[in-house]
């Protein structure tokens, strides 16, 4: 139960970028899946730029709420990281499954 909670606590920024991260992902993956593997590169800068931008803003926007984290021994550094893993490993697991379901189409 103490791991579960450490997650939660580690992926708590992700939850602040979850709607515009997840629809980002959607709609990447329904690229990737018109274009198919010549659109992988592209998409995975337009993912790692735009989540870097959201989590900055948020960052940001909310760095007076950092302290509950601080007393927690969890660093701004660390909730960065572990939102950017978490939002990219959404979006490669969206790749995948798009892959398996739904071949990308060859021009």
């Amino acid at each position: 139960m103490y791991h579960l909670k450490r997650i939660f606590l580690h992926t708590a920024l992700f939850h602040r970028i979850r709607l515009p991260a997840i629809l980002l992902t959607l709609i990447s993956a329904a690229i990737y899946s018109q274009s198919g593997f010549s659109s992988l590169v592209p998409l995975t800068w337009f993912k790692l730029f735009t989540t870097a931008f959201l989590l900055y803003f948020v960052s940001h926007l909310h760095r007076d709420n950092f302290y509950y984290y601080h007393n927690l021994h969890i660093s701004k550094k660390t909730l960065l990281l572990y939102a950017m893993i978490t939002d990219l490993s959404l979006y490669f697991a969206a790749l995948l499954i798009v892959h398996k379901i739904a071949p990308p189409v060859t021009p």
